[in-house]
């Protein structure tokens, strides 16, 4: 069993407030990867499944992946390419 689960058939018997104390923010499981947070322009470019250039005063040369943001809002996760730029490979629907 996992501790401090959740049933689907709880979470409908639950209020608004009651499914905020229960459920994970959408990217609590992308804590291990680092984070980039994106400009306005930037961030819409990538929602949209484009590559972006990575953000200044970051160094590009390091090849991996990360969360993206726009401000606060998760948009997905990334690939840098090595070559100053960022790939969308998960992306995440705006409400």
């Amino acid at each position: 069993s996992v501790n401090g689960a959740c049933s689907l058939e709880t979470l409908t018997m639950l209020d608004e407030a009651g499914r905020a104390r229960v459920l994970r923010a959408p990217d609590a499981l992308l804590q291990e990867l680092p984070r980039i947070v994106l400009a306005q322009g930037e961030a819409a470019r990538f929602a949209h499944g484009n590559p972006v250039g990575f953000p200044v005063g970051l160094s590009f040369e390091q090849a991996g992946r990360f969360r993206v943001y726009e401000g606060e809002r998760l948009l997905g996760v990334a690939v840098a390419d090595g070559g100053g730029m960022l790939c969308p490979r998960r992306l995440i629907a705006a409400g």
